[in-house]
């Protein structure tokens, strides 16, 4: 993955400003609180590496190499797809990178803790079918986590005309068909944080209209990503502050009651 002009994302100012947030949180009302987590969703969004317009399918050689003598594929002139298991040339089956490779090397680590030697390993990289990479790159699929105890990644795609879509062009399994269907990793270690980034931001644009869920898609290492720790205490600090002034309202109201029942 390749991204066309890329444009700075000042994630260190946007990470401050959630940061700040938090020393407000008693000065503002409990409806407010409730909203937060939206302004937070919004600023997700807007650190977002996989903007469509900016990005195109990456078919480089060196970095097909690079991910086949890793898993010890060296032998083999065609690999197989991770999620669909159909092997496939160069063009049919691609080593994609999970965040691309043109991201702001600012941006990167401010947000997911990574170098650029981190962004060009292997393990920022995918054998993926063609049109499923340009799918994840467009935020119309991703990976999900629905047990946190395993370390296991099933396909969510979330757009109905991708469902449609062969997994490359012109031939008969169709991206839908894959739905649920689990990573097969064969001893590859991806980064997961960088997994459920992209799945996050999947879920931003889609959650709405499609049955996935938030949680699933967090299963990163938070301690290696500073925005989106500050990002999970945040929402902590919310849930904590409404559910205290909830008790407090319910206690007010049983007060009144029995106030009521003395008289």
């Amino acid at each position: 993955m390749v991204r066309a002009g890329p444009q700075h994302v000042d994630v260190a100012m946007l990470s401050a400003q959630l940061s700040s947030m938090q020393g407000v949180m008693n000065d503002i009302s409990i409806s407010q609180k409730r909203t937060t987590p939206i302004l937070i969703n919004q600023v997700m969004r807007n650190a977002n590496f996989w903007t469509p317009s900016k990005v195109t399918a990456d078919r480089d050689k060196q970095s097909r190499a690079m991910l086949k003598k890793h898993l010890g594929y060296e032998k083999k002139s065609n690999v197989k797809c991770m999620v669909a298991e159909i092997t496939g040339n160069g063009d049919q089956v691609t080593a994609a990178h999970i965040v691309p490779r043109g991201v702001s090397l600012t941006d990167a680590m401010d947000t997911l803790g990574m170098n650029g030697a981190q962004i060009n390993s292997a393990r920022n990289m995918l054998f993926l079918s063609a049109n499923i990479e340009t799918a994840f790159d467009s935020l119309l699929l991703c990976f999900v986590k629905s047990n946190p105890l395993q370390d296991k990644y099933f396909l969510k795609v979330c757009d109905e005309a991708t469902m449609s879509k062969p997994i490359w062009p012109d031939h008969a399994t169709t991206i839908g068909s894959l739905q649920g269907r689990q990573l097969v990793l064969d001893g590859h270690e991806p980064y997961k944080r960088c997994l459920s980034y992209q799945a996050y931001e999947t879920w931003l644009n889609h959650h709405a209209s499609f049955d996935i869920i938030q949680d699933h898609c967090m299963y990163g290492t938070p301690d290696s990503c500073r925005f989106m720790t500050n990002m999970q205490l945040l929402q902590d600090d919310v849930n904590r502050i409404v559910a205290t002034e909830m008790e407090m309202e319910e206690d007010d109201e049983g007060g009144e009651d029995e106030d009521e029942e003395d008289i």
